[in-house]
């Protein structure tokens, strides 16, 4: 956001983009919802990774386009030819892209990322050894992190984190109302009475989702609702892989539907914009996203290309 600010984008904008783009995060992996679902129905974890690969990729190069589109009408401009060439260029005296500066930081993904594939520590240690490491080289290696920096810090992550889990609290017991009034039964059994068209089916399991996202978190949403709709979805002849990427797609988007929203909440508390104008500037991206996941829903093969190809 800093660095969009300064190039002349709109605060709400600057959030609103993040919030969306932010969306991607549990869809190209590592994704905890995936293994929630794997574990929740048995499907394969690692084909569900591999699945998010290509439908990650769409979805972001859908927000890159939808986001070029509204910095070419609204006059966002990043830095010029003229201005990377004296940045980076023959003019500054430096010989193309330096990464000796930022090598520390570049570590950082592949020490957390290696340490989960290679088996070394779960995603939640991952999380604590990135923030040591950052800690370690913000203060030794840059030598920028001083003592007053890392309370602010510590400071704006909890605030950060009590605003989402406030949120999650009410988002889990509202899932047990609807549990114990066996809402999620009488909606499947709505469904099957209405149509038994697969790719209707599927549409109307996927508006269900998008309704429940907006007020129930995605890891609740996956506990409540995969064991309910698999079986069903099963019948209709598709693989667990593919509901499951689909799913979390779905479950995904509701992190930027209001009045759960956490990516929304936390764009706001971290811009300073106000929360209206941000879920303006967000509707376009949104529906965009919504577009996207009808298109998988539609051509089911996009997801399972690469399982496909790598697991038959």
């Amino acid at each position: 956001m800093p660095a969009m600010k300064k190039q002349g984008y709109d605060t709400a904008y600057c959030a609103a983009l993040v919030s969306a783009a932010a969306v991607i995060g549990p869809i190209i992996p590592p994704s905890i919802p995936m293994i929630v679902y794997g574990v929740t129905i048995g499907a394969s974890v690692g084909e569900l990774f591999i699945a998010g690969v290509i439908p990650g990729i769409i979805i972001a190069i859908v927000l890159m386009v939808l986001n070029y589109f509204f910095a070419k009408k609204r006059g966002y401009l990043g830095l010029s030819k003229a201005a990377l060439a004296e940045k980076y260029g023959e003019t500054s005296g430096k010989k193309g892209f330096r990464i000796d500066d930022s090598v520390w930081a570049l570590i950082m993904p592949v020490i957390v990322l290696g340490g989960i594939y290679g088996g070394v520590f779960t995603p939640t240690e991952a999380a604590a050894v990135g923030v040591m490491y950052s800690v370690f080289v913000g203060k030794f290696i840059y030598k920028e992190l001083d003592w007053k920096k890392l309370r602010t810090a510590l400071l704006n992550a909890t605030e950060l984190t009590a605003v989402a889990v406030i949120l999650l609290g009410g988002a889990n017991t509202f899932g047990r109302i609807l549990t114990l009034g066996k809402i999620p039964q009488t909606i499947a059994a709505f469904i099957m009475s209405a149509t038994e068209n697969p790719v209707i089916i599927m549409l109307f399991v996927n508006v269900f989702l998008l309704i429940t996202g907006m007020f129930i978190d995605t890891t609740s949403n996956i506990l409540l609702f995969a064991p309910l709709f698999w079986p069903l979805v099963q019948m209709l002849g598709y693989d667990a892989v593919y509901f499951g990427i689909i799913m979390t797609i779905n479950l995904c988007i509701g992190m930027l539907t209001p009045p759960v929203g956490v990516n929304l909440f936390v764009g706001q508390t971290i811009s300073g914009a106000p929360l209206g104008a941000i879920m303006r500037d967000a509707i376009p991206f949104l529906l965009a996203l919504i577009l996207t996941l009808t298109v998988f829903i539609v051509f089911p093969q996009i997801v399972m290309f690469l399982p496909n190809l790598l697991y038959g």
